[in-house]
C-alpha cells in the first residue's frame, strides 16, 4: 500500500547533527519542516517494501561541512528566521 508517513529528527542546534532513520526501500523525500517545535520530515512510502537505512545531515548556516554533503532536502529555520539550517541525505555505507 502506498501512502505518506512522518519521522521526526532529532539534532542539537549548535552542531551538525546527523540521523539515521529506518524507511521503506525507494521511500521518496516529500518535504521536511517544523511542525511545531519538532523537525518533521515526510516521505511518499510503499508499506510492504523492506526496510532500510537512511542517513541525513543537519547543517547550520556557515557551520562546516563534508566536502561532499550529499543530495540537498531543505531548509528550515528557528527563532523566527534568526537561525537557518539545511538537510542532506548521504548514502549510507
Amino acid at each position: 500500500m502506498n501512502t505518506i508517513w512522518k519521522w521526526n529528527l532529532q539534532f542539537h542546534s549548535d552542531l551538525s547533527t546527523t540521523c539515521v532513520l529506518d524507511m521503506p526501500q525507494y521511500a521518496q523525500v516529500l518535504t521536511l519542516q517544523r511542525q511545531g517545535l519538532d523537525l518533521c520530515l515526510w516521505a511518499h512510502v510503499d508499506t510492504t517494501a523492506p526496510l532500510c537505512k537512511r542517513k541525513f545531515t543537519i547543517y547550520g548556516t556557515g557551520t562546516p561541512m563534508l566536502e561532499d554533503p550529499g543530495w540537498y532536502v531543505g531548509t528550515f529555520q528557528l527563532h523566527e528566521g534568526l537561525l537557518v539550517y539545511h538537510v542532506f541525505e548521504q548514502e549510507v555505507v
